[in-house]
């Protein structure tokens, strides 16, 4: 896994350089792993040892900076940049970093500075599974990629934001959309922050609500062939820096695209693909599987999830800014990871984004949508029919909620779908009620793309929304030696383009992700390709939770979830126990909170301070 640090201060502050020297000395010393690989006034920049190649670092020329992780030239290439020249270099400095945007991709994070050095700029890639925080130290911006590795410095005090805490209780790990700690915060996807000598300045350089309203591809076929190509290319170019890539393979649509597509990447890396199952009526997959596996003509391991998966191993779990799905991490993640570093892979892949990118749900929307761009004509009620079938409702509705959104004035933004998604919560009864409307108008929770958003079709703005609360999260478990994760549905290139073709193109003739469907037709086994059903690990969970049923009650029911009045302990132990409840609480929300209250516990046993 890709880890940094880089440290941006005014240069001319005699004590903010005497602070980052002190800090970069710090970092240097409590791992032999780390290494200095880039020094200039007002910016440093230190990644691990083990990733100081020139995949991995480019160096930008006259002491401009440096991109740390990957970069590829544009949509259409599949090779990865190793350097960049001089005039090049005067290009994307004068950009202020735009131009990395504009004119690359990848997963990275950039640290320009000016020739004077009295300014520069962090940049993180607009789709990325690298992390980006940053935390302030006596004047000293520090950024990083992994919180356990600024915890290991012992030099920031840290404290639980509770708010966020209760997001992601409500809404799961994605809930927060940022770290979960007071003193910490997050660098979004596309967003570039701006440092002189007076001021930092936050500017969004990536705002996927008017990429989704320029060039808009209506044609089925035009937009198969877009995403055929573009999704091609972007895996053959993530694939290409591996001799050897893990691949989890569901036998979904998405990770079966995937591999279809690494089949057929120029450098044929070893594919190895890995299927976990178990028992119940959707957690065995294994037949879809081997349709696929077979098509890319990969190998495949099919291994049965661990039955005797102990969930107090969570309290090992290195500490990350905010709460993560350690349950699937556990079920899900390592045993990928594991099976790559026992045969020396150096990526795991996924099909990771499918359903937000290529558009699953909701339909209903899809009618709103087209009648705002066309009105109410002949197609209208094809559109209208298609988006009913799909979303398992009566026309009426859809067209009721078409004319609402098109004529009536009704206008969806994003504290409308905050509002809806905790709403449609299953668990909303055991939270309390004061919180949910508290964090339903909480408008500091948005994402800087909507905070500004005055218009949009509604639909497109919850395929955003779906795609941006599924932003990169720690893992963890994570080691310093774990490959990289690789996930060619989340690349820029295949966002652009998916979010360019309208809902009602992506749920054409009644499918979800049609689109997609019909550019990779050819590749896919029928039975995929027309599948309708998802897979899930709801009977594996219940027979987990319990297992562990006792470590679940001893850590929930005094927790500070309980304490802190964010979950009513009566209906949580009723929904613990064997006996019959009303409560509506899944075994999926129980774990969730279960990782939520592990993460608080991982803190509080830690660095991180008392909460106020």
């Amino acid at each position: 896994m890709f880890r940094f640090f880089g440290l941006v201060w005014n240069a001319s502050d005699p004590h903010q350089r005497a602070v980052a020297d002190a800090l970069a000395n710090r970092i240097l010393r409590v791992d032999q792993y780390w290494k200095l690989s880039f020094d200039a006034a007002g910016l440093r920049a230190i990644v691990s040892r083990g990733h100081a190649d020139a995949a991995d670092v480019i160096h930008l020329r006259q002491d401009s900076g440096i991109v740390l992780g990957t970069l590829f030239q544009s949509a259409r290439s599949a090779s990865a940049v190793h350097s960049i020249g001089a005039d090049e270099t005067t290009r994307i400095v004068s950009s202020a970093g735009r131009r990395l945007v504009e004119d690359y991709w990848g997963s990275y994070v950039a640290l320009i500075r000016d020739p004077s050095g009295r300014q520069q700029w962090v940049l993180r890639a607009p789709r990325t599974p690298l992390t980006c925080f940053s935390a302030l130290y006596e004047g000293v911006h520090i950024y990083f990629s992994r919180t356990e590795d600024l915890a290991a410095l012992d030099i920031v005090p840290l404290s639980i934001d509770w708010t966020r805490v209760a997001m992601c209780v409500v809404c799961g790990s994605g809930g927060a959309r940022g770290p979960a700690l007071q003193e910490l915060s997050e660098v979004r996807p596309g967003e570039c922050i701006e440092h002189d000598v007076n001021a930092v300045h936050k500017r969004l350089y990536w705002n996927p609500v008017s990429i989704s309203q320029s060039n808009i591809i209506e044609d089925v076929d035009a937009a198969a062939g877009a995403i055929r190509e573009t999704v091609q290319t972007s895996t053959y170019a993530l694939a290409s820096r591996h001799d050897c890539i893990v691949h989890k393979l569901s036998g979904g649509l998405d990770s079966s695209i995937v591999a279809c597509c690494l089949k057929d990447a120029p450098r044929r890396p070893t594919i190895i693909c890995i299927n976990d199952y178990s028992t119940g009526p959707d957690s065995d997959e294994r037949i879809f599987a081997r349709l696929a596996a077979n098509r890319a003509g990969s190998e495949l391991l099919e291994r049965p999830r661990a039955a005797d998966l102990r969930l107090d191993a969570c309290l090992s779990s290195v500490r990350t800014a905010a709460p993560s799905p350690q349950f699937l991490e556990l079920a899900h993640d390592r045993p990928a990871v594991n099976l790559a570093c026992e045969r020396k892979a150096t990526a795991v892949s996924t099909g990771v984004q499918g359903d937000a990118t290529f558009h699953m749900h909701p339909a209903e929307l899809a009618a709103a949508d087209f009648a705002g761009r066309h009105g109410l004509n002949s197609s209208f009620f094809r559109v209208s029919l298609d988006a009913a079938r799909l979303a398992r409702t009566s026309i009426w509705p859809v067209i009721g909620t078409a004319l609402r959104y098109s004529f009536l004035g009704v206008k969806l933004d994003y504290w409308d779908i905050q509002r809806q998604c905790l709403q449609m919560n299953p668990g909303k009864n055991i939270v309390n009620a004061e919180l949910l409307y508290e964090l339903a108008s909480n408008q500091d929770l948005a994402d800087p793309w909507f905070r500004s958003l005055s218009d949009g079709p509604p639909g497109k703005l919850w395929q955003i929304f779906q795609m941006t609360s599924a932003s990169a999260y720690e893992d963890s478990f994570s080691r310093p030696t774990d490959p990289e994760f690789i996930h060619p549905l989340m690349a820029q290139p295949v966002a652009e383009v998916c979010l360019r073709i309208p809902t009602y193109t992506h749920l054409a003739n009644g499918w979800d992700r049609a689109v997609a469907r019909l550019a990779f037709a050819e590749n896919l086994p029928p039975q995929i390709r027309e599948r309708r059903t998802k897979g899930g690990l709801e009977e594996y969970a219940k027979d987990v939770l319990k297992r562990n049923i006792a470590f679940a009650r001893q850590l929930l029911l005094d927790g500070a979830l309980v304490k802190e009045r964010i979950l009513n302990r009566s209906i949580l132990d009723r929904a613990l126990s064997s006996e019959p409840t009303r409560s509506s609480v899944t075994t999926a929300m129980l774990l969730i909170y279960l990782g939520v209250e592990v993460w608080i516990h991982t803190w509080k046993s830690g660095s991180c301070r008392p909460a106020a």
